[in-house]
């Protein structure tokens, strides 16, 4: 098992912070917030990343799915690696790493209203 870098300390550096609100579809319901790559890429091996919604139930636990990407030679991105984040509990990934670097995306469970995404990259 890798070794982390220290949560709070080291040097951290912010990549992308964004909030998305979810579109209001008719009268009654609100339409998912969509898959998001986030416009950079990473190069370095470790991320820190925080989601929270400020419309968030107490029994909510489940944040997103992040998905880390590649770019082929045809123009499309292809998944390496996948894991999940909880809302409210910014958690450091150990990605994989690559020549080209790689990015971010996003997926969200169809009942967060809101989100702020929270993303640093650690350069040592």
């Amino acid at each position: 098992m890798a070794v982390l870098p220290d949560f709070l300390q080291g040097s951290w550096l912010q990549r992308y912070h964004q909030g998305f609100v979810a579109e209001t579809v008719g009268y009654f319901g609100k339409a998912p917030i969509p898959p998001l790559i986030i416009p950079y890429l990473f190069t370095k091996q470790y991320v820190r990343i925080s989601l929270d919604s400020p419309s968030k139930q107490s029994n909510w636990r489940y944040g997103a799915k992040i998905y880390q990407t590649i770019a082929t030679q045809l123009g499309f991105e292809d998944v390496i690696k996948e894991t999940s984040v909880d809302l409210g509990k910014p958690e450091i990934f150990d990605m994989l790493q690559f020549p080209d670097g790689y990015k971010l995306k996003l997926s969200f469970p169809t009942w967060l209203t809101d989100i702020d995404i929270l993303i640093h990259e650690y350069v040592e």
